[in-house]
Order: C-alpha cells, then structure tokens, then sequence
C-alpha cells in the first residue's frame, strides 16, 4: 500500500499486509494498492554485530525497503513479495539511534522462492549532555555533534561548553569520573552515559599547589607501552595551565589536565619538572620535580608474529567456527604495530601507535602485553584485540623454544586468531631454534587426499635454513598454488607452518592447512591451541562444480614426508600398477530419424553418454621400475576392429598410450591417458540401420611422489552443467571442469 498524502496511520497499519489495519487520519488519505508481477519473496531479520551492549540482543527499530518509500519493521516473521533479479537493491534504516545498519546492500532475487535477508545491527552508544553549577550563578551552556549523541563506530562525538558571565568551564563528569578538561572535547564512551560540564565562578577558582611528597618516581614506564601519569591539584584549582620540561622523548604533558602521556622511545632513568599555573590567575605558579624509569621493550615483545585466523560465529547458543586464514603482524623496537589478517578471500588491516597497558601477568604467570586496534577492510571496521604472552617457565631438560605467543579476538567474537613469534629471533633461544632449523632444512613432498568427486592435488615444501617455507604446487582442480610462511614453533606441538592462499577464482574461498613436522621428517596434521584444525578448501565460485551456486567446503587430509633428490625411484617402487578409480563417461549429441504421425521422415537430437571402453589394460597396467630409476612403460598400441563384426577390442600392451615421467629434483610425476569410447551415435528407423563412433579422449594427469607412499594424482575432464535462468525460466548452460583421481600402487 502508499499512502497520499502521507499520514500517521497508527502502529496496527502495516503497509505491506493486504488485510491491514488503521487508525483514522484526521484528513482524508488515498490508499493505492501495488502489485508485484512474478515476485519472488523476502523475509528480513536483523542480527546484533557486536554483541556486547544490549541486555535483550535484539536489534531495535530497524526497518526495510525496495522502493526507498515504503518502509517495514524486520523480524516481523512473514515474507513479502518484491521484484526478481541478480541484484535488487534493499535499503535500512533505523529509528533508534543506538542502532546503525548499512543503508543499502544487494541480493539476488529469485521468483518463486523466499530469501532470508540477515542485515547487520551495530549497537552503539549514545551521549546525553548536561550541565551542574557549583554555585548558583556559574551558568553555562551546553552542545554536542551529532545532536542526537550517536557515537558511530570509530568516531567520537563532539561536546562543546561554554560558560557564561563571571563562570569557567572546570572540566567534564562521567559518572562522577572527570575524562576532560577542555571546554570543546572529543569522546567515545563503550557505554551509554551523560556527560556532565562543571561551572564555577572564576572568583571561587582556587590558586594551584603541586604537592613534591605526593609525586610518586614512575617505575612502571616502558619504551613501546602507551605511558599516562597524572599531577594532582585540588579540584577546586581547576581550570588550571601545565607546562612540562625534561619529559622523555615520546611524552608529552596535556596543558588542561595535567596528565603526562605518550609513547617512551627510549630506555633511561629522566627527571622532569612540571609546572602549574593558574587558569584565572596566571601569575600563580607552582612546580614539582617528577622522577621517570623508562625499562626497555622486552625482546620477545617485538619482531614479527605469524599465524592463524579464524571465523567464528553463534549458531544455537554455541560458538562454533567457520573458515580459516592467516594472520600476521610485527611489533618494531619503539612498540608500533602494523599487521594483516586474510580470510574467506578479504584482507583486513590493523595498526596501532604501541602497546596499549603496561606489563601484566596472566594465571599462567606469563608477561602479558595488550594491543587495542580495529580490523578494517572498505568501510568496515571490527574492534580487534591481541594480547601478547611470554614463554612459560623453561622446561626441565632444557630451555622452552616457544619465546612468544599472541592471540587475538575481534568485536562479537566474528574473528579470533593465534600467532607465534620464530624462536630464533630471540636471543635465549636463537642457538637452539637454529640448531632445530638445521635439521629441518631441505625439501618435503605433500600429497593431498583424493576424495569421493575429486583428485589428489599436491605441494612441494621448501624449508630454508632462515626458518621460511615456500610452497609449490596445484591443487586437484588444477588451482595453482604459491605461498611463502615461516616455520613456527609451539611447546606442545612442535614445529609446523601455516600455508593460506586465496585464488581470486574461488570468489572469497581459500585453501588453508596447517602442517607439522615429526621427528622422523613426516609430515602430520596438527591441532593448534584453542583445538583450531586448519585443514580447509574451500570455493565460493558458483561454477566450481556441477551444482551451480554451490561452490564447494572440503575438509582436507594429507600425506608428506622429507624428500631426497639423490635417491631413485627403485629404492620405493620396482613396479608401480596404474589405476584409475573409474573413467568418466563422453557426451556426445545423438541423432534418432523415424517417420512421424503423418509418414514424414524427421530427426530428433539428445545429448547421452558413454561409457568408456572396457579395456583389460584401463586398470592395472604395470609400469617397470629399473635399478637407475628408470621408468619403462609398453610401447603404446592401438585398439583393433574385427573386420566382420566390426567390433573394436582392446588387447594390446597399452591400448590407452599411457606415457609418464618424473622430476628429479622435484618429486613432480606427470603423464597422459587415452581414454576409447565406443557408442551408437546415429539411428535411423526408416532404414533399421544405425551408425557407431569410435572414438577417443586424451587426459594429462599430473602428482607428487611421497617416498614410500603411493603415487597419487589427478586430472581434469571439461563438463557442462545446467541450470534455470532466474528471469526467463529457460535452461542454460555452463562450463566446469571436474576432476578425477589417478594412482600408481607400489607392487605388481
């Protein structure tokens, strides 16, 4: 329904139920009513982001619309028809200001069908102003921007106070906690909250007097670790000026408050001399001298940190997780943060100026360091907080490799993550980690799982004696792979690295494991703190498989182990039998001519499949391994056609041209297959005679060798897939390409 001219129709109207009801206006309205042709349907709900300041989690005032005119309360629990298409446009808005929404977001609709809209709520909080006179006469003024006290994420509101004859502005209140000084101030409180500017006559307006036996020496003070220290006068001397000399390089003294704050840059024992004079009477003066140790940044605080992240998300009142990444960020000597945290195909950043509090100490009895920054990627923006541990107590037998860990959570926990700093950056632990390097060093060959409608992709592991690994190879659906990770160590996992990569192809999919290394050079699957299990492949591209739309999740297992370049084959295998699960099957186009109801001759056309041949050599063809490595493989035959009954059969050595060879240096085997195919591709009722194909279709496979495992593989078949265009309701077509397994078993 629309309404004209427009009117309170009272909170029964509802403008998208045909049977609504109304209150009355006092004037006469025009109700029209709009019609959706071929609709498809929406059911639209809001969910709270951050999940930390609303008592009853339910997002509040939030409403929706397609035209911009009509608006509809979400969460109602019906759907409502709207147009169709790839990407209809649905607008938000809010009439709470405690909530914030994105103001438009796409969906593609479908006709027919429901589709459930999730919009993301953010609760915020909202300031209230006010204004208290300590005497009846010290009036004053308030303001504030954004009026309605609404502070966005990231952004603060601004409070203006200005005070009125023979009055000053003193300070502001929140909850009886003064947190400014100055008469125009920026805040951004966690929780709602009234701020409250304090007036006094300037003639009450006390001179100030620094107290030398109140200044404590500041032992706490850290070089990297946001630093804030406050010199005290009496309440009643405010508004008053401070001024500061010999404070270290990195702080500095606010003028109004009287609070040193910063960041130290450098280590060493200052004595700085404060003065306060005063706001009214300026020529009245005190000073203090105020003593500062700056300690340095502890060494297993600083460098670079690498590691894992992980979506998290609420399903029936149970956090679970979802897609992994990676994670990383580096801390420099002054305690300046900069990093990056990629998943599900986005890269979020995050910086901070340094350490946000100073040491504390967690129920472990580690050093623990805070970091309070914001994920940010676009325009959105997630609190994001880290905290950074020092080792435990070394180990009875010997010193712990593990000299520092972080780990991470942002806002309504949508992102947690765990990182590890590389033992031999560190001085008490440098000898052994790069000891522990040395045995790692050299090439490892990784092969991943075939599964039911896939594959084995592969990775070639190259371990540097710097401690970084690059990783080299394809996965099963022909996706290339290229990534470079540091070796990272954990006291109860051992040493392991975290491979990530997000092809832009799978459209916010990636492929992300995590790979520890065993005593014997094997390569194992590992469970990380938290007991995060990185093995993940996933794609979003919608043409990615056979079912369009669906992408794919897969969880992914592995085998690997070091690999020696110098060794030959026919230490592992002196024969391998080739194998392939099963042959895909060739469509073709068939034609069927026959007379029709009205003795007309005419021809209708489908697309079949085939089969493969049965070919005796298809499975368990025997390649010979010679004693310098050497592969021998029968010389390719051809299939032979009996000249009377013109069927083919395919006896010969090797029927299937199979052809394969293997990289030395890499472990990397490669070959081809020919797959026969013998079909009707032709009737013709009239003449009762039919015409056969014989044809044929060539795969190139490709694996990696682990020693003393299996070879196993994969290769790729083009496929055509079909779905329902959403606007014409008409068949169409798409490409894909699937792919299918291919062994070598070790043996006759």
């Amino acid at each position: 329904w629309t309404v004209s001219p427009a009117a309170d129709l009272g909170e029964n109207y509802n403008p998208r139920d045909p049977y609504t009801a109304f209150t009355m206006p006092g004037a006469a309205v025009t109700f029209t009513a709009n019609y959706v042709a071929a609709p498809g349907y929406v059911e639209v709900t809001a969910y709270e982001m951050n999940g930390t300041l609303n008592e009853d989690g339910e997002p509040q005032g939030i409403e929706w619309s397609d035209d911009g005119k009509v608006w509809t309360p979400v969460g109602d629990g019906n759907a409502y028809p709207i147009k169709t298409g790839k990407s209809v446009a649905v607008q938000f808005r809010s009439s709470d200001p405690r909530w914030t929404v994105p103001s438009k977001v796409s969906y593609p609709i479908i006709e027919g069908e429901t589709t459930v809209i999730e919009v993301p709520a953010t609760r915020v909080s909202i300031v209230e102003v006010a204004s208290e006179a300590e005497q009846f006469s010290a009036s004053g003024t308030v303001s504030m921007n954004p009026k309605n006290g609404q502070v966005l994420p990231g952004k603060p509101v601004a409070l203006t106070a200005k005070a009125g004859k023979d009055a000053v502005f003193a300070y502001w209140l929140v909850n009886g906690e003064k947190v400014g000084y100055t008469a125009t101030f920026k805040y951004a409180p966690e929780v709602d909250c009234t701020a409250t500017a304090v007036f006094r006559l300037k003639s009450a307006v006390e001179d100030p007097v620094l107290d030398q036996d109140a200044i404590e020496p500041s032992a706490n003070a850290m070089v990297g670790v946001a630093f804030e220290a406050k010199v005290p006068i009496a309440d009643a001397a405010y508004p008053a000026k401070f001024t500061a000399s010999g404070l270290p390089a990195g702080l500095k003294i606010d003028a109004a408050s009287g609070v040193i704050s910063g960041v130290p840059t450098k280590a060493d024992y200052f004595v700085a001399t404060v003065t306060a004079a005063g706001g009214v009477n300026a020529k009245a003066k005190s000073s203090v001298v105020v003593p500062i140790t700056i300690k340095p940044l502890p060494e297993w605080a600083q460098g670079t940190f690498t590691g894992y992240a992980m979506e998290c998300f609420e399903e029936d009142d149970d956090w679970v997780t979802g897609d992994c990444g990676s994670a990383t960020f580096t801390v420099s000597a002054v305690g300046k943060v900069s990093g990056k945290v990629s998943l599900c195909g986005t890269n979020w950043t995050f910086a901070a100026a340094s350490y946000d509090v100073a040491s504390q100490t967690d129920d472990d009895g580690a050093e623990v360091f805070a970091i309070k920054t914001e994920l940010k990627t676009g325009k959105v923006i997630r609190p994001f907080v880290l905290a950074v541990r020092a080792a435990g107590a070394p180990a009875a037998d010997g010193p712990t490799l593990l000299n520092a860990y972080a780990d991470g959570q942002a806002a309504a926990h949508s992102v947690s993550a765990a990182l590890w700093r590389a033992p031999w950056k560190d001085k008490s632990t440098a000898a052994t980690a790069k000891a522990e390097l040395a045995r790692w060093e050299g090439t490892y060959t990784l092969s991943l799982e075939p599964g039911a409608d896939y594959g084995s992709g592969y990775l070639s592991l190259a371990v540097g004696r710097d401690g970084n690994v690059k990783a080299t190879g394809k996965l099963a659906d022909g996706t290339g792979v290229s990534v470079a990770s540091p070796l990272m160590y954990d006291d109860a996992d051992g040493w392991f690295v975290l491979l990530y990569s997000a092809p832009s192809a799978y459209k916010g999919g990636a492929f992300a494991l995590a790979v520890g290394f065993d005593e014997d050079w094997y390569l194992r699957e590992v469970s990380l703190p938290g007991g995060a299990w990185i093995a993940q492949w996933t794609s979003r591209n919608p043409e990615a498989t056979g079912e369009r739309g669906e992408g794919f999740s897969r969880d992914v297992t592995f085998t690997g182990a070091y690999y020696n370049k110098l060794e030959n084959l026919y230490k592992y295998y002196s024969k391998l039998r080739f194998d392939f699960a099963s042959a895909p099957a060739l469509s073709y186009t068939y034609k069927e001519t026959d007379y029709d109801d009205n003795d007309r001759k005419a021809t209708q056309t489908s697309v079949e499949e085939a089969d493969a041949a049965d070919t005796s050599n298809q499975m368990g063809l025997t390649v010979e391994i010679d004693e310098n490595g050497k592969i021998v493989v029968a010389k390719a035959t051809k299939p032979v056609q009996d000249k009377e009954t013109k069927e083919w059969s395919y006896n010969g050595a090797n029927d299937g041209a199979l052809s394969l060879s293997f990289a030395q240096a890499t472990g990397i085997f490669k070959g081809s297959y020919t797959f026969w195919y013998d079909y009707m591709s032709a009737y013709d009722g009239t003449t009762e005679k039919g015409t056969w194909s014989h044809t044929s279709k060539k795969v190139n496979f490709e694996g990696i060798m682990v020693q003393g495992e299996e070879l196993k593989g994969f290769y790729l078949w083009d496929m055509t897939g079909t779905y329902e265009d959403e606007k014409t309701g008409k068949e169409k077509t798409f490409k894909y390409k699937q792919s299918f397994p291919v062994w070598f078993n070790s043996g006759e």
